[in-house]
């Protein structure tokens, strides 16, 4: 078994970058604070099912701002 590695892939990036296009984030209506939130790390996670076009794959959107986290590993496109 090989072991998972910790630096972000190129696919992954161009996934987080193509992703962010699908949904608008919600930064112009997220309360003040959640921006400080998200600045300190602490995000608003979602779910996002993409089984069709990335099986295998754990994906999450921060509802406040555009950052995106693929199977633990975080992006910003």
């Amino acid at each position: 078994m090989t072991a998972k590695s910790h630096f972000p892939s190129f696919a992954d990036q161009q996934l987080a970058t193509n992703l962010a296009k699908l949904w608008p984030h919600r930064e112009h209506e997220a309360p003040s604070f959640a921006g400080v939130f998200c600045r300190l790390g602490l995000h608003r996670w979602r779910k996002l099912s993409i089984a069709e076009c990335a099986p295998q794959k754990h994906v999450r959107f921060c509802f406040w701002c555009p950052v995106i986290k693929i199977d633990g590993q975080i992006y910003t496109p």
